[in-house]
């Protein structure tokens, strides 16, 4: 008959072996760790939105459900539409705007929808290192052979894996592009939790 094989030995996760003094220590690191990921769970980012206008049908609509999402979780989610207020006694471009804006953001999700989004990016795609590895594209899967894809949008892809291929309308009347978002979020959150230890947020 074959010979059984041997289940690997289970290596004790727990203070077995620790005196009890290491035992103290090892519940209070524990704590330490819990309370830790809970912090950077809670760390709220400042994400811009941009993409197609109240136009912009089910595109729209996605963009909205995107940021009240974001805005339940915490986050201060908001379209630079909403801050035409605030910014109203700046005298420059609607661009000049919305690159401080973005320039001060934590994150920047792009429906690459509309002729303003796809100039957004476009126009501050280019400031690769400072703005461009904030950002997270969305377009949709048939538009990608077109001249935005293969230009910035491949450079972007390239150097910062932040561009997002969705199926219409499938991802859009479903949590695809959510889910996308979360994913890039959960990593920006440890770094801005890190940031904030640091001195440096």
């Amino acid at each position: 008959m074959p010979e059984k094989k041997r289940k690997p030995q289970q290596l004790a996760w727990d203070s077995t072996g620790m005196s009890p003094l290491a035992q103290v220590q090892f519940e209070k690191y524990k704590r330490w760790l819990k309370e830790d990921m809970s912090a950077i769970q809670a760390t709220p980012l400042v994400v811009l939105v941009w993409g197609p206008g109240r136009s912009g049908g089910d595109l729209f609509k996605k963009r909205l459900q995107i940021r009240d999402m974001l805005r339940q979780h915490g986050d201060v989610a908001l379209f630079s539409e909403e801050l035409d207020e605030v910014c109203k006694g700046y005298a420059a471009s609607a661009r000049g705007k919305e690159l401080v804006q973005a320039n001060r953001a934590d994150f920047i999700v792009v429906i690459y929808g509309s002729p303003g989004s796809i100039a957004e990016v476009h126009d501050f795609g280019g400031f690769l290192d400072v703005l461009g590895s904030k950002m997270l594209v969305c377009i949709d899967s048939r538009y990608s052979d077109g001249y935005g894809y293969s230009g910035l949008l491949t450079e972007l892809e390239s150097r910062f894996k932040n561009v997002h291929k969705y199926t219409y309308p499938a991802d859009i009347h479903e949590c695809h592009l959510m889910s996308a978002v979360d994913e890039r979020l959960k990593k920006l959150r440890l770094g801005k939790w890190w940031a904030v230890r640091l001195g440096r947020a």
